[in-house]
């Protein structure tokens, strides 16, 4: 998978162009490119880290690596567990009306990160004692939603954590279907959690301010994070928000729209 850039710089200048460049997606949101007219840019990749690691594994699945798509969309659900994290402990960084940060907590923060919380198990418990402190009630966790939740009940994978722990752990190889579904499984547990986080935001900001949401902050936040490990000391919300973005295929990505695996596959497939 790769991530395309459009040089912002040459429509500046009113210069004809189209894309101009491809990299190979990296371990990081912030990309540096030369287009060939000279402009040296760096552009932030489109989405959060889950969203770029669920698509690497459809693309995984497309190309018929079923193993290593369904251990990767299980380290898609991990990140969505840190994203979900960082989500409700957005108060604490303390984000003002000009789109500053309390750098010295995210600091801290970035030093936990890396020490307690750093193992999945730590994490899903750090998630499900964020969220009742959020939302009053225990948070419906993978298998459960699997099972009484999700509309029609799977027909291969009976338990998603012991199928994620028999391919992470003992090497199984699954074939399509069973990847597929598991895909799906994930996906949809994915977007049933980012819909009442919508709505829970959608009661608490003011109309006018409904664009100013936990998702605005959570991607603000992420390019905050590039700047605070450079040891740079960002303050400007336009800074962040004006580099372009990047888009990681030539479609919409995979959680930009409501679409169904099968059909954005088959988008994939469409793709030359």
């Amino acid at each position: 998978m790769k991530v395309r850039f459009w040089c912002t710089k040459c429509a500046a200048e009113g210069i004809e162009s189209s894309w101009v460049g491809e990299q190979p997606i990296g371990d990081t949101i912030l990309y540096k490119f030369t287009c060939p007219h000279g402009h040296v840019t760096e552009a932030f990749a489109g989405g959060f880290k889950f969203e770029t690691l669920f698509e690497i594994g459809l693309n995984a699945l497309r190309n018929g690596f079923y193993r290593e798509a369904a251990s990767t969309f299980a380290t898609a659900l991990e990140r969505f567990y840190e994203y979900s994290i960082l989500a409700f402990l957005i108060p604490k960084f303390s984000p003002t009306d000009s789109g500053t940060f309390d750098n010295e907590a995210l600091t801290r923060f970035e030093k936990l990160w890396k020490t307690p919380l750093k193992f999945s198990e730590r994490q899903l418990g750090a998630f499900c004692a964020l969220y009742f402190n959020e939302f009053g009630e225990a948070p419906q966790l993978l298998d459960e939603f699997s099972a009484k939740a999700l509309k029609p009940t799977p027909t291969i994978i009976k338990n998603p954590t012991n199928f994620r722990n028999r391919v992470v752990h003992e090497g199984y190889i699954p074939g399509y279907d069973e990847t597929f579904e598991y895909g799906e499984i994930v996906s949809k547990y994915i977007g049933m959690l980012l819909m009442k986080y919508q709505e829970e935001d959608y009661n608490r900001y003011p109309e006018a301010d409904r664009g100013i949401n936990r998702a605005f902050y959570m991607a603000l936040l992420e390019r905050v994070m590039i700047f605070i490990k450079r040891g740079e000391q960002p303050v400007d919300i336009n800074l962040y928000l004006g580099i372009s973005d990047s888009f990681l295929s030539a479609n919409t990505r995979f959680y930009a729209n409501p679409i169904s695996m099968a059909d954005y596959l088959s988008s994939l497939n469409s793709v030359k």
